[in-house]
């Protein structure tokens, strides 16, 4: 089966016929929109990554400054927007590891790299390697690389000898509605990340959900809260909260 070349004019055949109508010049002027989109997100991605781990790194300047990591963590919920305790040591986890590690930065999708904080050396020139040959590999296959971790370094097996700080984040996704509604109080995660663990998304997204995919996810949890109006309704403040942070992303 013979493939049509990335930026080719011609037209991909059984993919619609969204080309007729549209003469050469049009159809070259939409080449250019398609790579300029492409570079634009490309672009984004990876600014989000040196973002993330510049933040990562200015949270180990900081904690420089304190003795223990309490004063720590009330000057930062004080004077930052970073309200988790758990997403403030992952930041300065993935800063510590990879803050000066181009390869990565630049290869790869931020949530690749999030896969290999406990990741062996080996399975990081694995990575590599897959940079060098313009084939950079997805979280899927750096998760089943990484053995024994998840998302973000949850671990499955219990054999590591190191617990990642944001362990709890990722373990409440996964209960029901009402424990995960308990737990967000309970360990007072503030903010969009409280929204988004109520939700059962990612407490760290790469990017926006389409504003339908947001609305099912509602529409879910709404239907599991049944009759329990206290459940409904901050299933609702949280979709509003979400939905008014998607909104503002940019890209």
């Amino acid at each position: 089966m013979t493939t049509t070349p990335a930026g080719s004019l011609e037209p991909i055949a059984g993919h619609g016929k969204w080309h007729e109508g549209i003469d050469a010049a049009g159809l070259k002027q939409l080449v250019g929109i398609a790579k300029d989109i492409d570079k634009t997100i490309d672009s984004t991605v990876k600014s989000v990554a040196r973002g993330k781990i510049r933040v990562g790194k200015l949270l180990l300047e900081a904690r420089q400054f304190f003795h223990v990591d309490k004063e720590f963590g009330t000057w930062r919920k004080e004077n930052t927007m970073i309200q988790s305790k758990q997403h403030a040591h992952y930041l300065m986890q993935v800063a510590k590891r990879f803050g000066d590690a181009s390869k990565l930065i630049d290869g790869i999708n931020f949530s690749v790299i999030q896969e290999l904080v406990l990741a062996e050396p080996e399975d990081i020139q694995w990575v590599e390697e897959r940079i060098d040959k313009g084939d950079p590999p997805t979280v899927e296959e750096t998760r089943a690389r990484v053995k024994g971790t998840s998302k973000k370094g949850l671990v499955l097996s219990g054999k590591s000898k190191h617990e990642p700080p944001n362990v709890p984040i990722n373990s409440l996704v996964q209960l029901n509605l009402a424990h995960r509604v308990d737990h967000v109080l309970e360990q007072g995660i503030k903010g969009i990340e409280g929204h988004y663990v109520i939700l059962g998304m990612d407490p760290d997204p790469q990017c926006p959900s389409h504003p339908d995919t947001l609305m099912a996810i509602r529409t879910q949890w709404l239907e599991e809260a049944g009759d329990d109006d206290n459940l409904a309704h901050v299933v609702d403040t949280s979709y509003s909260a979400v939905y008014k942070e998607f909104s503002n992303w940019k890209g």
